[in-house]
């Protein structure tokens, strides 16, 4: 894979509001850098496309802040992920826990009778691997430091109460954080989970067909591009990639 000598930078104009001949040439190298990036993507995901080919930015239902949004199709993402240990690779979580029951069961806004202390509260996403594993994501779509995480405190004292004898491995789903923990929630990024999706796709094409793939691949091209602030090749054709 190709490997670029520099990070991603911001365009430089001048007054006049052309480029800098030196930033020029360096958007070009970057441009094809990221184009041969898509071939190899492409060639990978084949039959499908990379999402980043696709302006995912207009798609309303996720271009605001709707975070019930990303939660509800990130629970419907991990049903075609399908097994447990599927689901604990593409959370990050350790492959040591117990699971005997293959198939996971996924449930969205579990009501939990601890949250803000002297509130109830739901939790996004729980997925229960049998009689062994159970698994609290909190879903954000900012970093940790900006989202509302106290009441994640509660939420483990009512997960313990309410599984007890089963491991809970909660998470803390955002898109950059300082640390590894938060409030008890082992911190989880965004990109990280869109990398493991995109490895993931060839078995969910395998068991749930190409539609099924393609969805999948599709969220994980909005979640980069809303989220992650990855730029689109929107309406590009591959053979015009240079």
């Amino acid at each position: 894979m190709p490997r670029r000598a520099e990070p991603l930078s911001f365009r430089t104009l001048d007054p006049s509001g052309a480029f800098y001949p030196p930033m020029a040439d360096f958007q070009k190298t970057e441009a094809r850098w990221v184009d041969q990036l898509l071939k190899e993507s492409n060639t990978k995901l084949h039959p499908l496309d990379d999402p980043l080919l696709v302006d995912l930015g207009t798609h309303r239902w996720l271009e605001g802040s709707r975070e019930e949004a990303y939660s509800d199709w990130l629970a419907w993402v991990l049903e075609q992920v399908g097994s447990g240990g599927d689901i604990q690779r593409l959370l990050g979580i350790e492959e040591e826990r117990p699971v005997a029951s293959p198939q996971a069961q996924v449930i969205r806004e579990r009501p939990l009778e601890e949250g803000h202390e002297g509130h109830t509260g739901r939790i996004d996403i729980l997925v229960e691997c049998g009689s062994d594993l159970v698994i609290a994501i909190e879903v954000k779509i900012c970093a940790a430091e900006e989202a509302d995480t106290e009441k994640q405190e509660g939420y483990r004292r009512a997960l313990r109460k309410r599984y007890p004898g089963r491991s809970v491995a909660p998470i803390l789903l955002v898109t950059d954080a300082e640390k590894d923990q938060c409030h008890g929630f082992e911190v989880r990024h965004w990109r990280e989970v869109c990398l493991e999706l995109r490895r993931a796709i060839g078995r969910i094409r395998e068991s749930h067909g190409l539609t099924a793939a393609a969805m999948v691949l599709a969220f994980a091209g909005a979640v980069e591009q809303n989220l992650l602030g990855f730029p689109s090749r929107g309406g590009a054709r591959l053979d015009s990639l240079s």
